[in-house]
């Protein structure tokens, strides 16, 4: 059903979209006392007949026509509110003269409905839908001017003709008489809510919380794409296919504001990351909380409508001040231990030391010159290298596991095993180094290295390297790859993960160019 709008107060309509325009309000709204809604013509149900000489078919129509012919003879001065119309300079009695017909013709649809959905298995919404879908139809006044023309007699009459039928059975007149009756019952007053207040009251929420935490960036898309100022469960109407929602109180709002803002800090936070192995905990993690802490105490002091935020800002307040001393306690416990191993940076660090020693580093030079054993060599520089990076660890080459070798095992306390597969570009098998690297990992690891080393002298292999690495056959996860790039240098690594077993793998992949060269090839 087309909703047509007759405004008559033109000035509030055009002011409305301008403070929308100039972003004085986030939504145009005007009065119930500026516009009118026409009324609209309905549709009977398939099937529907018009009776021979209708309305004077017979004295049931005769009687709906007369009464509809009476109401009309009497408008507006049948009631207080119709009167006011008679001084509103926008207001033709001749625009209302459908009355008569049209309330004979919407209760025969109606009936017409009843008869047609009565023993079908969703009747009782099928019926009722449409008695609203009719209701509806008959428009509405401006705030002050009555109620809408004609619908309360077609609900009366339907109302007593559904009740003296007798081939309806009485449960189900029972509902359908319950659910007409609720019309006439008084309004609860509920809190009038302004569209504008809500919007604004959600986007200051999303002002506040501490979405600039890097454990909560993820979130703030998510939640810019939302709206929640509708509550419950949307009906949908069967014939004007419209859906209807109630619209949150202003109480409503903060209220799951609250609930909301508990519910992510209770699933994301420095505990819960540091215990999935997730947390950093260096100083970087605690900067970013004490600016959050102070963004939330800074916003605090805004005293306008303090007593709708006080609920999530103290919450987060408090959770912010727990966060920051937990860091400080994680930190202070783990300040002589994993603070100083970073095994991704030592690898880089190992890359480093190779390149600068040059052509005086053997294992450079076999690669180089296309020497024997160039893996190998390579491999067994970087057990050395490890060994004396970490004297606690243990540091195995070539290690038995199932039918294949390790090719290196770095095994600390501080962080559990590290396994790095070695290949070279020019190997046959090197498409195959990802499902390799996955079959020595257990589920006490969760990451492995490959260390891809270059022989071409003046080719970059990046491009074909992420080409080879994320082919489907690989089982690559997609959209896993990222790309990093090491501080304050060119050297850059990638991260990959791959499932070939029951659990999703991390795999980090170091490309290692002998000749230091990334000009392509001609």
């Amino acid at each position: 059903m087309n909703k047509t709008f007759n405004v008559i107060n033109p000035e509030a309509f055009i002011k409305a979209f301008e403070d929308m325009n100039c972003g004085k309000t986030h939504s145009a709204q005007i009065s119930s006392e500026d516009f009118e809604i026409r009324q609209e013509e309905t549709q009977p149900l398939e099937g529907y007949e018009v009776p021979d000489g209708f309305p004077n078919c017979c004295e049931k129509h005769k009687e709906i026509l007369r009464i509809g012919l009476e109401r009309f003879a009497g408008f507006p001065n049948c009631c207080a509110g119709h009167k006011n119309l008679n001084n509103a300079m926008w207001f033709k009695k001749a625009n209302y003269s459908y009355l008569p017909m049209k309330l004979v013709n919407t209760l025969s649809f109606t009936w017409h409905c009843i008869a047609k959905c009565l023993d079908n298995p969703n009747w009782y919404k099928e019926i009722t839908d449409y008695i609203e879908y009719t209701k509806s139809s008959y428009g509405q006044f401006p705030h002050g001017y009555g109620s809408p023309l004609g619908a309360e007699l077609y609900l009366y009459n339907l109302e007593k003709n559904i009740d003296a039928e007798e081939e309806i059975p009485v449960n189900k007149k029972a509902k359908l008489l319950s659910f007409i009756r609720k019309y006439s019952e008084p309004i609860e007053e509920v809190e009038q809510t302004d569209l504008n207040l809500l919007i604004g009251k959600y986007k200051e929420w999303l002002k506040i919380f501490p979405f600039e935490l890097s454990f909560f960036s993820h979130l703030k898309p998510v939640f810019e794409k939302q709206m929640p100022i509708l509550s419950g469960k949307g009906e949908t109407n069967i014939y004007t296919r419209l859906t209807g929602f109630k619209i949150k109180s202003k109480k409503e709002l903060i209220s799951f504001l609250v609930a909301t803002t508990l519910l992510i800090i209770k699933e994301i936070n420095t505990r819960n990351l540091y215990r999935e192995n997730l947390l950093n905990a260096g100083k970087g993690l605690e900067i970013e909380i004490v600016l959050a802490k102070r963004k939330i105490e800074i916003e605090a002091l805004d005293k306008s409508d303090w007593e709708d935020r006080k609920g999530y800002i103290k919450l987060l307040k408090q959770w912010l001040k727990g966060e920051k001393q937990f860091l400080k306690e994680i930190r202070l416990l783990l300040n002589d231990s994993t603070s100083s191993i970073n095994f991704v940076q030592d690898l880089i660090n190992g890359m480093w030391a190779l390149q600068k020693n040059d052509s005086n580093e053997p294992c450079i030079v076999n690669v180089r010159e296309d020497k024997p054993d160039k893996e190998t060599s390579v491999r067994y520089w970087f057990k050395n290298f490890f060994t004396a990076r970490y004297k606690d660890a243990s540091v195995t080459a070539e290690e038995e596991k199932g039918n294949g070798r390790i090719d290196l095992r770095v095994a600390h306390k501080l962080f559990g095993e590290k396994i790095i597969e070695f290949k070279g570009w020019w190997n046959q098998d090197k498409k195959y180094s990802t499902e390799q690297i996955c079959s020595y990992l257990t589920d006490f690891e969760n990451d492995g290295y490959i260390f891809m080393i270059n022989h071409l002298k003046s080719k970059d292999i990046s491009a074909d390297y992420k080409e080879l690495v994320t082919q489907p056959d690989a089982n690559f996860i997609v959209d896993s790859w990222k790309e990093y790039k090491f501080e304050n240098t060119d050297m850059v690594y990638f991260e990959s993960k791959h499932k070939f077993g029951v659990k999703e793998k991390i795999i980090y992949h170091f490309i290692f160019n002998a000749f230091y060269s990334v000009a392509k090839e001609k």
